[in-house]
């Protein structure tokens, strides 16, 4: 599924100083690699997201959900954002 602007990362811990990154959710059905995929998020800019800031992504869809952790790598020239490969945070069920 194509990133759609109007479902945009949530800023859920904002650095007010600037200076340390700031915090930011999404959910959607793409799976991880897609996601972190050059270039996936194209407002990263306009929505204020820098260099630094991490991006916690949860894909819908799949039982259970995965959870990954990625870094906002570079804000290109066009305003889209360039994400780390990601860390998994949960994708299993214990019970």
């Amino acid at each position: 599924m194509a990133y759609d602007p109007t479902h945009a990362p949530r800023i859920v811990e904002q650095d007010l100083g600037r200076r340390g990154p700031s915090h930011w959710l999404y959910n959607g059905t793409d799976t991880p690699a897609v996601f972190a995929g050059n270039g996936f998020i194209t407002n990263a800019a306009a929505l204020g997201m820098k260099v630094g800031d991490t991006v916690r992504y949860r894909q819908d869809g799949v039982s259970p959900p995965v959870v990954t952790s990625h870094e906002v790598i570079t804000i290109n020239a066009n305003g889209s954002a360039d994400l780390s490969d990601g860390t998994v945070l949960s994708a299993a069920n214990a019970g």
